[in-house]
């Protein structure tokens, strides 16, 4: 009994020493215990093996291929790709070797107008027919096909030569002029360059189907860039100041159903050389080619009534003049002032002749008359119609 109580006793005052010595220890520290404790479960979480996935085995299907661990998971998941599929095999696939996707095209061969393609694989005959081919279209005829014959396509492209095509004939015309239309909605008239740049200018004998009948009052007027003009045959009037100041024009072809040519209508085109009148010309207007300083020679055609005054006044190097029969009246200064003027043939049509109209012709030596010395004598002549003319021989009754 002594002994259980001592033993009781003892092991109160081992507890209440214990108890003591925990409650002396900080708040912060780590009791032996503690730490003993957390180094013991750091070396048993050493001791336990960590997996590490190495994604070693490439599988597939249809349509991807992957990497993947033999824990079942996988990276790089990608759709098939490379090779090259045919009509008879799929591709294989460049990274896996699956065959994957649909058959290629049939391939290979020349179809023809007649014949679809043969592949040079399979040896199925595939696709469409061909275009036809070969010949040659002009701008009259469409092409003939070198293999079956078939005449096919467009009508070909005009065959220029000096603006003129070699196979049918139509001149090369200005393209962008600027045109108004008449009225009475039955023709056009040519208004300017509009955004044609051509220094050979070509005024075409239609626009939109219609003809083309008039140059308008100033269309051309200082086109000092213009080097030749040709006038298509539709064009009836050529207007006032048309081609004015056009001073760096050498060429002008007038076509043949011109009837009026304007007032002042070439006037100071200083590089003009040598002007044609067609017959259709009736009426060349005042000062239709004054001061055109280069014009050497001028042939009026056999429609002319009259030629306006002053109409060829200081053209200084003009040498010779052919008026047809079918002028009545030259008017005052006609050619006045052309000094360089040596020859003059006169039609017996002539009725009158203006004051001064060939006054300071320096140069005049004769003139030559179709008609007779009376039909001289009956012409209507202003005093000073060949004032300052000097000596002149009128040689009567004159042919070609």
């Amino acid at each position: 009994m002594k002994r259980s109580i001592v033993k009781i006793l003892v092991l109160c005052f081992l507890s209440s020493v214990m108890t003591f010595a925990v409650s002396c220890v900080p708040q912060n520290s780590t009791s032996e215990s503690a730490q003993s404790e957390s180094l013991f479960e750091s070396d048993m979480e050493e001791s336990v093996l960590v997996h590490v996935c190495d994604y070693a085995e490439l599988k597939c299907n249809f349509t991807h291929h992957w990497y993947e661990c033999g824990c079942g998971k996988k990276i790089a998941q990608t759709t098939h790709s490379g090779g090259r599929a045919t009509c008879i095999e799929k591709a294989e696939c460049a990274t896996c070797g699956q065959v994957y996707g649909e058959l290629g095209d049939h391939e290979g061969g020349e179809a023809t107008c007649i014949e679809k393609a043969e592949c040079a694989i399979c040896g199925q005959v595939y696709g469409e027919l061909g275009d036809h081919e070969g010949g040659e279209a002009t701008c009259i005829e469409k092409a003939e096909c070198a293999i079956c014959g078939q005449v096919y396509g467009e009508l070909g492209d005009h065959n220029y030569v000096n603006k003129e095509c070699s196979v049918c004939g139509e001149e090369k015309v200005s393209q962008g002029l600027k045109y108004s239309l008449s009225s009475d909605g039955t023709y056009y008239k040519v208004r300017g360059m509009g955004t044609c740049t051509d220094n050979d200018l070509i005024i075409p004998n239609t626009y939109n189907n219609l003809p083309v009948k008039e140059i308008s009052l100033l269309a051309f007027n200082n086109c000092t860039s213009l080097t030749s003009v040709v006038i298509g045959n539709n064009v009836i009037t050529i207007g006032n100041k048309a081609f004015a100041f056009c001073t760096g024009l050498t060429s002008v072809i007038i076509g043949d159903s011109v009837t009026t040519i304007d007032e002042e209508a070439f006037y100071h085109c200083d590089s003009l050389k040598s002007v044609r009148i067609p017959d259709s010309v009736s009426t060349i207007g005042e000062k239709a080619f004054m001061n055109c300083d280069s014009l050497i020679s001028v042939i009026i055609g056999n429609s002319v009534l009259g030629i306006g005054s002053r109409a060829f006044e200081r053209c200084i190097s003009l040498t010779s003049v052919v008026i047809g029969d079918s002028v009545t009246i030259i008017g005052e200064r006609a050619f006045s002032d052309c000094y360089s003027l040596t020859s003059v043939v006169i039609g017996n049509g002539v009725a009158s002749i203006g004051d001064d109209a060939f006054a300071h012709c320096y140069s005049l030596t004769g003139i030559k008359y179709r008609g007779t010395e009376e039909q001289w004598l009956a012409i209507s002549k202003d005093l000073d119609w060949d004032s300052v003319i000097g000596e002149c021989t009128i040689t009567y009754n004159y042919q070609d």
